[in-house]
């Protein structure tokens, strides 16, 4: 088999293709772990397996997510065609009809794990076997009791990996020339590269959480962007999340302009955006949620509010041990006095001022407090007593 020799590393023929998808990227980083692995037996890791935290940019109330699946997990995305409704389907009974058109044995099978995405009408299977997502990625249909639809299959890029885009790349470069371009010493370790449809935006996966903010392509130097999701929405039903070509109601008729469902022929039609609900066509290039926030950006936000949090509490305690008068007393370090009775409290805790005239032993005598004009009895010199606490 022959192999195209670039600087700094080697690349197969059919992992340059795009037929392979993104699995060329996970074979790449099981390669390099191998080498990292012989080179130092101690087995530390390096700082690019630290797993990222998958933190949310809103804080809206919604229903609980699904547990996260494992991160050092290959997954396969099986999409649905011809109208297949997954919200239908039972979750085994899909899952059955998978293992039907492959053919693995049930020990390999123990630990993949099948999940249904209702919302973006998707099927994720997850293994930790590189083997078997190469067996579940060519699937191209599932029988689904008496009905067959067509499916198509893919592998997703591995995690803990960010993504960048570089354009202007010439149209007549192959895509074994892109990935010959790319992977070279000069650049971050790029575990897969090709190109975005037909356009000239070459997508570029990197080992690690971090995207350089330029690259080397044949020496020339590039400014790499970091890539951000675009938001889907489905022309048909106009699902937000979903792709139109998963949609499970392929018959369904929604007017793209203003998103009213089964529009008449001659409707009024004002512009309103889908996403954001402000007047524009869905999706348009000035739509604030046009495309996704990247979970590279949210994990290096909450960082830097942690950051900034440790720092204010830093300054607050460095502030109170170089002024302790300032410091707050806590009730609970102070305790509280016992007191016999509610009058023996009233005396001791109320400021009173005992009347300027002198009274008989025995006689009430009045007292001005804080909280208005009292009578209370004395006992001996006229002067307020505490009395005797009640029997009990």
């Amino acid at each position: 088999m022959e192999v195209v020799k670039v600087e700094g590393t080697e690349i197969a023929p059919e992992d340059a293709t795009l037929k392979a998808g993104w699995i060329s990227s996970h074979r790449n980083r099981q390669r390099k772990h191998a080498s990292n692995a012989s080179a130092s037996p101690t087995g530390q890791g390096s700082a690019s397996d630290t797993p990222m935290l998958n933190g949310s940019a809103q804080r809206l109330p919604r229903k609980p997510r699904q547990p996260r699946l494992p991160d050092d997990h290959v997954k396969v995305v099986i999409c649905s065609r011809d109208g297949l409704n997954l919200s239908k389907g039972g979750e085994a009974q899909l899952r059955d009809a998978i293992l039907r058109e492959v053919d693995l044995h049930a020990t390999l099978l123990k630990e993949d794990i099948y999940r249904t995405c209702v919302e973006a009408n998707l099927i994720v299977v997850s293994t930790p076997y590189l083997s078997n997502a190469e067996i579940y990625s060519p699937i191209s249909k599932l029988q689904v009791e008496t009905e067959t639809y067509d499916v198509r299959a893919y592998v997703t890029s591995p995690e803990n990996t960010a993504k960048g885009v570089i354009h202007n790349i010439p149209p007549c470069d192959s895509p074994e020339d892109i990935s010959a371009s790319l992977v070279n010493d000069r650049n971050p370790t790029i575990l897969q590269a090709r190109r975005m449809g037909k356009i000239n935006t070459v997508l570029i996966v990197f080992d690690g959480d971090q995207v350089p903010f330029h690259v080397y392509y044949r020496g020339a130097e590039y400014k790499c962007y970091l890539h951000k999701k675009r938001t889907e929405v489905c022309d048909k039903c106009g699902t937000v999340g979903q792709r139109s070509d998963v949609c499970p109601k392929p018959n369904a008729v929604i007017c793209t302009l203003c998103g009213t469902a089964n529009p008449a022929t001659s409707h009024p039609c004002t512009l309103k955006c889908l996403l954001c609900s402000q007047a524009h066509q869905t999706g348009d290039k000035t739509c604030p949620q046009r495309h996704q926030t990247p979970r590279l950006l949210i994990y290096r936000r909450q960082e830097k509010a942690k950051l900034q949090q440790q720092q204010y509490l830093s300054t607050m305690i460095s502030t109170q041990d170089a002024h302790p008068e300032r410091q707050k007393v806590k009730p609970s370090d102070t305790p509280l006095p016992q007191y016999q009775s509610n009058l023996e409290a009233l005396w001791l805790t109320q400021p009173i001022k005992a009347a300027t005239q002198e009274s008989a032993p025995g006689a009430p005598i009045g007292i001005c407090g804080t909280r208005g004009f009292r009578w209370y009895p004395t006992f001996g010199s006229g002067n307020p007593v505490s009395p005797s606490p009640p029997l009990r």
